[in-house]
């Protein structure tokens, strides 16, 4: 389990259940899946944005913080 934390933005990564967890100021706001390939290769399948927030732009910004992380992991 891998943590990147940014002006009160977490990522948190499990690997163990396959999911990130975006949590903003300590509420998680967002989710996604993902599943390592094994080849370099991982593929995030599903998203998923709390309700109350949707159209705040949070998708957007769980998508780079995962990008961002899989790219320094190489994957």
């Amino acid at each position: 389990m891998d943590d990147l934390t940014t002006d009160g933005i977490r990522l948190h990564r499990d690997d163990a259940r396959g999911l990130y967890t975006l949590d903003l100021h300590g509420e998680t706001v967002a989710t996604a899946t993902f599943h390592d390939l094994g080849d370099g290769t991982t593929v995030v399948p599903h998203t998923e944005v709390l309700s109350s927030r949707r159209g705040q732009g949070i998708g957007a910004v769980l998508v780079g913080a995962v990008l961002d992380d899989l790219r320094s992991r190489h994957q």
